[in-house]
């Protein structure tokens, strides 16, 4: 009896010996980085091509061969470490859901930024308008993963975009008044006083040319800007069927190449040179295409000074004011413009009354 207890005695403390002998490793928390997030450029469910910037602030050194891990839920794809950039002095790669950062030299605490671009965001679950919101861990490690620096969660959430709407009414506003007699139109002045609907050239003088004058104005929202032609009804006329031609001599000067004001020659028996009816503009911008304000003065009608002129042929219309944008009906060359007109005779031109109609036509382009 004695023996046995002693036996039980003696493996009794064999047994707490080992107990004792067998080494407990306590739970270490790991400390937090702080100042995290992370700023993603879609939260749309199913986006592609998103990017993830995470920003974190470390409390611990890194050795070289220490890791900063970011671990995506598996809801989140292409993942690729072409896409990784990860803080200088490290090497990205990527495993699996995992983005590595390794340490190719000592890392001080700081604040770093890891930027993951590409990702495809997961699709929802959650009902309309709440989103799905996901946790992406951050940690900070030595080189096999086994200890634990510091850690953190960064949430993100993922829901549907809104989409906003509105309504923004067309505008166009188009305005003609007339020019006082002695303004200036080119480089010539008005030699008579013009109203909105009448270029009232009256009496025409023998050898002398008359001009006048209208200004355009438009107001437009159209993004893509506006156009102005003018087109006449026929060349004046007389009740008589008689005409002053168009100018030069009776030629049409194309307002895509107009040429310096010329008085008609008054060769007999030739009624087209009798005399002639010519325009201008002064929009420097007026071209086959409609030029920005650093190719003004080079469009059909050159600058100011140029002084070119082009005749009405037959009744096709021709560009007298343009603008590539939105106009405020003021604005020099986008939203205001002064054409001229002007004809001169020779005592060949057969007498009578003479008139034709212009029309002017504004079209935006929106």
């Amino acid at each position: 009896m004695i023996n046995s207890l002693k036996r039980t005695i003696v493996i009794a403390t064999i047994f707490s010996l080992l107990i004792l002998s067998v080494p407990v490793i306590p739970k270490i928390d790991a400390a937090s980085l702080t100042s995290v997030r992370d700023t993603i450029s879609n939260s749309a469910p199913e986006a592609t091509d998103v990017t993830h910037t995470f920003d974190f602030t470390t409390g611990t050194a890194l050795e070289i061969g220490h890791r900063i891990d970011i671990t995506f839920p598996a809801e989140f794809t292409d993942i690729v470490v072409g896409n990784v950039t990860c803080p200088a002095n490290t090497d990205e790669s990527v495993t699996g859901q995992i983005v590595r950062c390794t340490a190719t030299a000592a890392l001080a605490t700081s604040s770093y930024e890891v930027t993951v671009a590409g990702v495809t965001n997961p699709s929802k679950t959650n009902p309309e308008g709440i989103a799905d919101t996901y946790q992406i861990s951050i940690e900070t490690t030595n080189g096999d993963g086994s200890t634990v620096f510091e850690r953190a969660d960064a949430m993100i959430a993922i829901i549907e975009p809104v989409t906003v709407t509105a309504t923004v009414d067309a505008i166009l506003e188009f305005s003609i008044s007339g020019v006082d007699q002695g303004e200036s139109i080119k480089n010539t002045t008005a030699s008579v006083t013009s109203t909105t609907t009448t270029i009232p050239f009256g009496t025409l003088p023998i050898g002398d040319s008359v001009v006048a004058g209208q200004d355009l104005r438009v107001r437009t929202n159209a993004s893509q800007g506006y156009s102005v032609v003018v087109f006449q009804d026929q060349d004046l006329s007389s009740a008589a069927g008689d005409e002053i031609s168009c100018f030069n001599q009776g030629t049409c000067v194309d307002y895509t190449t107009p040429t310096g004001w010329a008085q008609p020659l008054g060769t007999i028996d030739e009624i087209e040179t009798y005399g002639h009816f010519g325009f201008t503009s002064e929009d420097e911008g007026v071209a086959g295409s409609c030029l920005d304000d650093g190719d003004y003065g080079t469009g059909f009608y050159g600058a100011q000074a140029a002084d070119l002129w082009a005749g009405f042929d037959g009744t096709n219309q021709a560009t007298v004011m343009c603008h590539t944008g939105p106009s405020d009906g003021s604005t020099l060359h986008k939203g205001f413009n002064r054409v001229g007109y002007r004809v001169e005779i020779t005592a060949m031109q057969a007498a009578g009354e003479y008139t034709n109609i212009l029309t002017y036509i504004a079209t935006p382009t929106y």
